[in-house]
């Protein structure tokens, strides 16, 4: 990874260097990163390959321009080459223009479900690092030129091959009477409060999620549900009962999936009904997972996310 990485950028001094292979057990994949200063200024350059269903939700988000009311950026291309890949170039930022380091992300999708990531900044790190120039040392055309080399070919084939000659999808008990993707998507957001927009909702079985927005910020929510799950009343000590015999659980936590974005807060709701069948919806105070915080809390309260899990629309979803 480190030798084909390298040899595909212009000259300059390297600092920082570091790479990986990829497990069989997929808990690391292959990267390679270094510090490249070229006499205007060291600045971090990565690049990392995974393997992605091509015609998944997840796919197409990841060669498709941002929403520019919930992403801050300056240029973003979307294109379709002539071997059937996908490329998205986008010229945006860390956190936002007014603080944080500049970053140019480019992204080849192959046919076959490689992902190919890369992103270069105007500083020596993503985080944490002055500017040590105006904008990253690749230009937009290197940067594809970077990711769509052929020099990456034989290194993408072995990685497909080693998935398993198709691209890995999570694995995920589905259950009987478990709601489809559509209508998890539907009933989630319709079940919206007035004031805030939804933008990029998906879904999977017994599975939604959303990017909500009032006004100061995105908010991500995301929300499950699955019918058996009765056994789940033993293990937890804070339910709630309410009147009908359905049980409510309700936490606010930081750091809530333990990825370390800074100053992320969420707020869930798990609901267990007396048959067995249990909602739970977060929201976050950030875009995603893993990602910085945009807003102090998130755009729902409990108290909507609460009335959302409690719907008597979602138990009809399975039958």
């Amino acid at each position: 990874m480190l030798k084909t990485f390298t040899g595909l950028l212009p000259r300059g001094d390297l600092s920082q260097q570091t790479s990986s292979g990829s497990s069989k057990d997929r808990s690391t994949m292959p990267y390679a990163s270094v510090v490249h200063d070229d006499g205007k200024g060291a600045a971090q350059i990565s690049l990392s390959l995974n393997t992605i269903d091509p015609q998944g939700e997840s796919a197409d988000s990841m060669v498709t321009c941002p929403d520019a009311d919930l992403v801050d950026f300056d240029d973003c291309r979307e294109e379709s080459l002539a071997d059937g890949s996908r490329y998205l170039f986008v010229q945006g930022y860390v956190y936002d223009r007014n603080r944080g380091a500049k970053q140019w992300r480019a992204t080849l999708l192959t046919r076959e479900g490689v992902l190919i990531d890369a992103s270069e900044f105007n500083a020596p790190a993503e985080k944490d690092a002055a500017a040590t120039r105006k904008n990253p040392p690749l230009t937009p055309a290197r940067m594809k030129a970077l990711v769509t080399a052929p020099a990456w070919d034989p290194i993408a084939a072995a990685f497909l091959a080693e998935a398993g000659a198709a691209p890995e999808a999570p694995e995920k008990d589905t259950l009987p009477g478990e709601p489809s993707g559509d209508a998890m998507v539907a009933t989630l957001t319709g079940l919206m409060p007035d004031g805030v927009t939804v933008r990029e909702p998906s879904g999977d079985s017994g599975y939604a999620q959303a990017l909500v927005n009032d006004g100061r910020g995105a908010t991500f929510v995301q929300v499950n549900a699955q019918p058996g799950m009765s056994d789940l009343v033993n293990d937890f000590d804070d339910w709630t009962s309410l009147s009908d015999g359905t049980l409510v659980r309700e936490a606010q936590e930081a750091d809530p999936d333990q990825k370390g974005g800074d100053g992320v807060v969420g707020w869930t709701v798990d609901t267990l009904r007396p048959d067995g069948f249990r909602v739970v919806i977060t929201a976050l105070n950030a875009p995603g997972w893993g990602q910085d915080a945009v807003r102090a809390e998130p755009a729902l309260t409990t108290a909507q996310l609460k009335a959302i899990a409690l719907d008597p629309a979602w138990p009809g979803l399975s039958s």
